[in-house]
């Protein structure tokens, strides 16, 4: 069994630590930008840049960040529980909800836009936190 800082591994984590070494051990088709699957994705992303910069919430990128990273520290760290478990599994949809609501990512597309990109991580966090917050303590 593998051990991490937070104790033995779960499925999620063990999925995100296997799947670089399959995908950069499998060959794959060769993509350019006309095929139908680099449209959708780009298509995916344009759309959601644009969901970010014309919220114009009142919340930073960074404040959303800090709660979410609390709310995991707190209630999902080393020594998660059923109740720090089940705490988080309400927090985070609520915390979601509003960053679509209420975050205000300044700048826009067309140059390095740091707030950007940090709005990209912190949406997919809120996902990615919330099957975290749903995988059982280890005994």
């Amino acid at each position: 069994m593998r051990f991490s800082v937070s104790g033995p591994m779960n499925s999620e984590q063990v999925r995100t630590k296997t799947i670089g070494d399959y995908l950069a051990a499998s060959k794959h088709q060769k993509l350019d930008a006309d095929h139908v699957a680099f449209r959708e994705a780009e298509g995916g992303i344009v759309s959601l840049t644009k969901r970010f910069l014309a919220t114009r919430g009142k919340r930073t990128v960074d404040s959303f960040h800090r709660e979410l990273g609390q709310i995991m520290w707190d209630d999902c760290g080393m020594a998660r529980n059923e109740a720090g478990l089940t705490r988080a599994i309400q927090k985070i949809p609520q915390i979601r909800e509003e960053f679509w609501q209420n975050v205000n990512v300044p700048g826009s597309d067309g140059e390095l836009n740091q707030a950007l990109e940090k709005a990209g991580r912190v949406a997919d966090f809120l996902g990615r936190f919330f099957v975290i917050a749903r995988s059982p303590p280890v005994a």
